[in-house]
């Protein structure tokens, strides 16, 4: 009688086999639609199922500068997770700011920094958008994302900003998005204020608000309303000094005692406080910064550079002195 012999599998096979669990496990494991399907592609188990109310196929213009030199962060990596999420077909087209195309783009969308995403109509059907849609901005029937940004096309000016020691011969104008709330914020003063000692009358330092929401219309209009009686930046110091306390108790009460203590006109500045005065200018400020991709507060520009949250004194010192004040 013949000995029968036991066939073993092969290294490749038990590799093949290992992968198949592996990917069978992932496609029972609770992942996206968006992965399962994509699983299933590669498997060649089926195509690419488009549930319904998304739309087949979104168009994505990408604007940005083939002359950039040393980008912060390569936009592939945020395209290629895009495509992670979004179901649809993505069809992706880049258009540079230098060519006819990309100059017709800025003018008709207003676009102040880039890279931009540009998405089509049908983006607006998509199941990402109506989960991230406070992060698009909806214009002539296309959705804007602005990522961090690589360069300004245009500045933010003083404007109608509060500026801190007025000087004509400043190099550089420091403008902050700011917010009476944030603790970041709270940081810079003394950051800022030991600038100002440093460099005397070579900084032009302005303030711009950054409504956040909850008690922030309410403080940043009873600074304003102090600025009537040119005491802005006196308001300014004590809501940065009472900060923790104006957030706790009632703010009102508070801000009325304190301009008493600066010798305002109480009563002008109660009715102002009351009719909510210079809630436009809040808002208007609040959606410059946002024309210029600040999501957060501090926000902060030095000439042409952009700081994005608290730093130390060394650090905005280095930027400072990039200018040569």
């Amino acid at each position: 009688m013949k000995e029968k012999k036991i066939r073993l599998p092969g290294p490749w096979m038990l590799a093949s086999f290992a992968l198949l669990l592996i990917l069978a496990g992932l496609l029972f494991y609770d992942k996206s639609p968006t992965f399962r399907n994509n699983i299933n592609y590669l498997l060649g188990l089926t195509e690419v199922q488009i549930p319904e109310g998304e739309p087949r196929e979104v168009n994505l213009v990408i604007l940005t500068d083939k002359f950039f030199v040393n980008p912060p962060y390569d936009v592939d990596d945020s395209i290629d997770k895009l495509k992670e999420e979004i179901i649809s077909k993505l069809n992706v087209k880049t258009v540079d700011i230098n060519d006819d195309e990309g100059k017709q783009l800025i003018e008709e969308y207003n676009i102040t920094t880039i890279p931009v995403f540009i998405f089509d109509e049908s983006f607006g059907k998509t199941s990402i958008y109506k989960e991230a849609a406070p992060y698009f901005t909806a214009e002539k029937n296309h959705f804007l994302l602005k990522l961090d940004p690589f360069k300004f096309l245009v500045l933010p000016e003083a404007g109608d900003g509060w500026v801190r020691e007025e000087t004509d011969m400043a190099k550089v104008t420091i403008i902050e998005y700011s917010s009476f709330t944030c603790p970041y914020c709270e940081i810079m003063r003394p950051v800022f204020d030991q600038a100002l000692q440093e460099y005397p009358g070579k900084i032009k330092l302005v303030y711009k608000h950054f409504n956040r929401g909850g008690l922030d219309p309410l403080i940043e209009n009873a600074s304003e309303c102090a600025g009537e009686q040119g005491k802005f930046w006196e308001m300014h110091d004590y809501i940065y000094s009472n900060r923790t306390e104006l957030v706790k108790n009632n703010p009102e009460e508070l801000f009325l005692d304190e301009a008493e203590n600066l010798g305002l006109d109480t009563a002008q500045f109660e009715i102002c406080v009351k009719e909510n005065k210079y809630l436009d200018k809040i808002e208007k400020q609040t959606q410059e910064a946002y024309s210029f991709a600040v999501s957060g507060t501090p926000g902060i520009f030095v000439n042409d550079v952009f700081i994005g949250g608290a730093v130390d004194y060394n650090t905005l010192k280095k930027v400072i002195d990039s200018f040569n004040p």
